[in-house]
C-alpha cells in the first residue's frame, strides 16, 4: 500500500484466470472497465434501483428536516438581530 496505485488492465481477467468467461457468459465491456478500481466494481455491482431507494430515502431526510432547519436559521437570525439591532432579517 505504499506504492502508488497502478490500475489494472482491461486482460486483467483472462491473464489471473485463464480458463474462466472463454464462452458466451460472461462480463459485459462495460463490467470489465469498471473493475479497473474497487470504487467502479462497487458501484458496477449494485444496481440502478438501489440507487433509486438510497436517494429516495436521502430526499425524505432532506424534506422532514427542512422545517427544523429553517426555525433554526430563522432563530439564529432573530438572536443576531437582538443582540445587533441594525441587523436586517
Amino acid at each position: 500500500m505504499d506504492e502508488p496505485y497502478k490500475p489494472r488492465s482491461t486482460a486483467w481477467v483472462p491473464e489471473d484466470y485463464p480458463n474462466v468467461y472463454q464462452w458466451e457468459h460472461g462480463p459485459t465491456d462495460d463490467t470489465l472497465s469498471a473493475a479497473t478500481t474497487a470504487l467502479g466494481v462497487f458501484f458496477c455491482s449494485h444496481c440502478l434501483r438501489c440507487g433509486e431507494d438510497i436517494a429516495g430515502k436521502s430526499d425524505d431526510y432532506f424534506l422532514g428536516k427542512l422545517n427544523y432547519r429553517v426555525a433554526s436559521q430563522h432563530e439564529k437570525q432573530r438572536a443576531r438581530q437582538r443582540k445587533h439591532p441594525d441587523f436586517q432579517v
